[in-house]
């Protein structure tokens, strides 16, 4: 399920995510300040080390059109 925010809100939180491993914290702890679960840390750290600041941007809402 998508989390509630507009797009660039959730890709300031994936960037402020990294940024806190980067400083040292552990993937558990960056979780519990940003109110998310630990798995998407993790992903999030995994994305940014394979398509750096790309793999975190905002994408497309995929699906139905609005009437």
């Amino acid at each position: 399920m998508r989390s509630m925010g507009s797009q660039k809100a959730l890709e300031r939180r994936r960037v402020k995510a990294v940024e806190m491993i980067q400083k040292g914290m552990m993937p558990v702890e960056v979780a519990r300040k940003l109110g998310v679960d630990r798995r998407s840390v993790r992903r999030w750290k995994s994305l940014y080390r394979k398509k750096s600041i790309e793999g975190l941007k905002a994408k497309p809402i995929s699906g139905r059109p609005r009437k």
